[in-house]
């Protein structure tokens, strides 16, 4: 009973004096409860729209894998060859189970376009109204892992009506999946236009897939065919992605090994999940990078937590030892202060969530397309949320609020009532605390510049990020110091050019020092947030421009259409090649051949292009500065005369692995081990799992494949490059979807992709604006309110309301231009850790520096206007106080 009564005691003080002083001052606890609903939100929306990613890709994984517990696939990114499959009919006896799949990326495409119509396909035009869509062949008669997986007999949606299953046996038949049927408004018995590699096929809908079992793959949207028709789209006859076993669990391991006898050595038997390991592992890395990014927000969210318990424990000292006085112990003080924050986060958390979900709708489409362009090439199902996700966010926002109410709350508690009846007594206690903090700074400081220098965690750049936090606790540590040394000076300064008063509004900011830091220091937070983005974002982009004109020489740039929306997907026949050298005006081809590979382990790509070609028109930018030319004549043969294949290296493959120029390493291929000598290392930002490039005469005899993935053309002077781009068209076949871009073109698709990837990157330079905005407010009026004793004695002595409020502006001003002021410095030290360690750790590329100050100028700009117009508002309040409140204060 006595416990009961103590908790409504408790509870009626809390309401009384916090909750009344809360709403006495809503308008900056709003402000502060939106701050850290903000961080919440993106925290929760890039939590959401990344998970997406990986938990469609895991899923479609599982689903089509079936119950088969191993599978062949090949290590060089090559088909596998299904002549194999007689060899493996002993299976059958053990018992044992295989199945062929055919796994490949199609388009469907939008709008009324017949397969007929003539065949040009640019970024502009057709190819951007197409949807990339999964394409899965099996053998439906004798597939029974099949059978497991989805009912065969009765492959339409529940409620649909049957269909001859004969018809999908037939030449261009297919079924399609439930939700793609619905996306494209696609009923039984109706032609669809898909793109496969480059030509445009009218292909007739068997029946409609359910949602259960296989059907349910792809969320849905995938189109299901017989193998037989599907090696004949695809021009890969006699062909197969994987051959999908399920055999005896207990017999696993021994049949794992005698199948693996029986393969090429490029071949490999393996566990299912192992597929998906390597690309899941690229998601989760860019899954963490976002998400890294996301806690900055909610970072600076808790910084406006800290601000505001900070000013309101300075600001109720005198009330704090009152109640002291009347007996309160120090941990009931605690526990009230610490209720508040509580109140506080957990008000913007449940607001964070609620736009949390509103803003992972938007932040979907951007992380979809980056997923399906630089690593799965197919498209992110919806979202799919669980009540822990928002059980998950919601505890960090409120981990948050515990984190920065730490020493607020211990501040309340440790109040004396003796020191807290004397005015202006916490001020000096922490002018004298100034140097100790400051010297917290300093050893934060050290400590983030050794985790700078630390290797990445599993390919994630754990310590970077921790010597973020570390860099922005450290300037939050040294900001009183630094107010000290900068405020006298300041406001002597501003007494001589602008007047005794406007020297004493700064002087007034001295005099608050413990909520002058917090505010400053939360604006500082905000601002280099804006900066360090802003620049890295600046530096990449530029450094992709050069890149982009450096290495793009080719006034022709021709490839399947689907791979503008999917660099993973699209083959070229090699009929094209001899078409395009025929043609009027062309000088020279360079025919480019990519292929997923694994080395290490671990995923990248192997290309093959002309590298007499490539040396002779091309421009290749080397980390040595050479010409490719000149290095190609130095190294070739000497490459050739150890037996080393000559190769170039991609920056992001040599930081990866480890390698430099003048190694050899092995890789597989289907005629055995090739061993490879680095001749150079070029600059490269189209993949951070990295390129290895070897001659294509090589690869062709190797490889034993023709195949092509792109063709850069290089013209005759006197030729002009939309003439010959018009010959290709009309000598192309008339079912060929090709994108064919002059060099312009491509230049500007390179950088619209860049920038649709960093688009949840500039979403985040909008919150930290945003945020900033919030710091500045809610500090401005909390200091203005507190000052209004001071500023009423000064209008007592004769002070005009114009005085005041131009006072309250400059303290405005003087706030924002000392927060804006550190935050770039901070901003700048973060900027480092983003170009040369988070980035570099990350994606193993090199950015070059640069300052975007149009960029940087107009966030300054925005942020100080913002100081003074928050300031409008207190100045006015300021303006209008009372002489006699003064006096009765006094």
């Amino acid at each position: 009973m006595f416990r009961i009564s103590s908790l409504i005691a408790g509870f009626r003080l809390f309401r009384q004096c916090n909750l009344r002083d809360l709403y006495r001052n809503r308008l900056r606890t709003t402000l502060t409860i939106l701050g850290i609903a903000l961080g919440v939100a993106v925290l929760l929306a890039i939590h959401l729209s990344s998970r997406a990613a990986v938990v469609h890709f895991e899923d479609s994984l599982v689903r089509v894998a079936g119950k088969s517990n191993l599978e062949i696939v090949s290590e060089t990114g090559q088909p596998l060859s299904e002549a194999i499959l007689p060899q493996l009919s002993w299976l059958w006896q053990v018992p044992s189970h295989y199945s062929p799949v055919l796994e490949s990326t199609v388009a469907i495409q939008q709008g009324k376009h017949p397969p007929n119509r003539p065949a040009e396909s640019s970024p502009d035009s057709e190819s951007l109204s197409a949807t990339l869509v999964p394409l899965l062949a099996v053998n439906m008669l004798a597939d029974r892992q099949g059978q497991d997986r989805e009912d065969q007999s009765s492959p339409w949606a529940p409620g649909g009506e049957p269909t001859n299953l004969w018809d999908i046996f037939k030449p261009a038949h297919a079924y399609v999946g439930q939700q793609l049927a619905r996306q494209q408004g696609l009923k039984r018995g109706q032609k669809m236009v898909v793109w496969a590699n480059e030509r445009a096929v009218s292909l007739t809908i068997s029946g409609i897939l359910s949602d259960e079992g296989l059907g349910g793959a792809y969320s849905g949207a995938l189109v299901l065919m017989d193998m037989g028709p599907a090696q004949a789209l695809l021009h890969m006859p006699g062909q197969l992605s994987r051959i999908s076993l399920q055999v005896p669990e207990d017999q696993l391991e021994s049949l794992q090994e005698k199948i693996q006898a029986q393969l090429p050595a490029s071949w490999v038997v393996q566990r299912p999940e192992r597929r998906g390991q390597q690309v899941g592992q690229l998601l989760r890395a860019y899954q963490l990078n976002l998400m890294a990014l996301s806690f900055i927000a909610l970072l600076v969210g808790a910084f406006l937590i800290y601000n505001t318990l900070s000013i309101t424990v300075i600001r109720r000292r005198s009330e704090i030892g009152i109640l002291r006085a009347l007996g309160l112990l120090r941990w009931q003080v605690a526990a009230l202060y610490l209720m508040e924050a509580l109140w506080v986060g957990t008000l913007g958390s449940l607001l964070g969530l609620a736009l949390g979900w509103w803003m992972a709708q938007g932040t979907l489409g951007a992380v979809s397309q980056t997923v399906q362009q630089l690593y799965t090439g197919q498209p992110v199902g919806h979202l799919r949320v669980e009540w822990t996700d928002f059980a998950w966010a919601f505890a960090w926002g409120m981990g948050f609020t515990l984190l920065a109410a730490i020493c607020p709350v211990w501040e309340a508690a440790t109040v004396a009532p003796a020191e807290a009846s004397r005015r202006g007594s916490d001020e000096s206690r922490l002018h004298r605390l100034s140097v100790r903090l400051s010297l917290l700074g300093v050893a934060l400081g050290l400590l983030a510049l050794w985790a700078s220098i630390q290797p990445p965690v599993s390919d994630f750049p754990l310590f970077g990020f921790l010597a973020a936090f570390l860099l922005l606790l450290a300037a939050a540590a040294c900001t009183p110091l630094l107010l000290q040394a900068l405020l006298p000076p300041l406001s002597r300064l501003l007494s001589h050019y602008r007047g005794a008063q406007q020297g004493l509004a700064t002087r007034m900011l001295f005099g608050a020092l413990g909520r002058t830091s917090v505010a400053v220091a939360s604006l500082a937070i905000s601002v280099s947030m804006l900066v360090s983005l802003t620049v890295m974002i600046g530096s990449f982009r530029e450094t992709v421009v050069q890149w982009v004109h450096q290495t793009l020489q080719a006034d022709l740039f021709i490839q399947p259409a689907i791979r503008s929306l999917s660099r993973n997907t699209g083959f070229l026949h090699p009929a094209t090649l001899s078409l395009v050298r025929q043609t009027p005006g062309v000088r020279a081809v360079d025919a480019f051949i990519e292929r997923p590979i694994r080395f290490q382990g671990q995923q990248t790509y192997l290309g093959a292009g002309d590298f007499e070609v490539l040396g002779q028109y091309g421009r290749l930018p080397l980390l040595s500065g050479e010409p490719l030319s000149r290095l190609m004549q130095r190294e070739q043969p000497k490459m050739e005369a150890k037996g080393w294949v000559p190769t170039l290296v991609s920056e992001s493959f040599a930081l990866r692995f480890g390698v430099k120029a003048g190694q050899c390493i092995e890789i597989k291929s289907p005629t055995g081990l090739l061993t490879l000598g680095i001749m150079g290392i070029y600059t490269d930002f189209s993949s951070e799992q990295g390129y290895l490039v070897i001659p294509r005469s090589v690869y062709a005899k190797r490889f034993k494949d023709d195949s092509l993935s792109s063709l850069a053309v290089f013209l005759h002077p006197s030729a002009d490059s939309q003439q010959v781009r018009q010959q290709f068209m009309r000598r192309l076949p008339r079912q060929s979807r090709l994108s064919i871009q002059t060099n312009r073109a491509l230049r500007a698709e390179v950088l619209r992709i860049f920038d649709q990837t960093f688009a949840v990157t500039y979403a985040m330079q909008g919150v930290a604006i945003a945020v900033a905005v919030l710091a500045i407010l809610n500090t401005l009026l909390a200091l203005v309110l507190e000052h209004r004793r001071d500023l009423g004695l000064l209008k007592y002595l004769g002070a005009s309301q114009k005085t005041i409020r131009q006072m309250v502006l400059t303290q405005a001003l003087t706030l924002g231009t000392l927060g804006t002021a550190l935050g770039w410095g901070v901003g700048w030290l973060l900027a480092i850790l983003l170009i040369q360690v988070i980035n570099r750790q990350s994606f193993h590329w090199s950015i070059q520096w640069h300052w975007p100050w149009p960029s940087l100028l107009l966030a300054t700009g925005l942020l100080l206007l913002t100081a003074w117009l928050g300031g409008l508002l207190p100045a006015r309040m300021a303006g209008k106080t009372m002489a006699t409140e003064a006096l009765r204060a006094e």
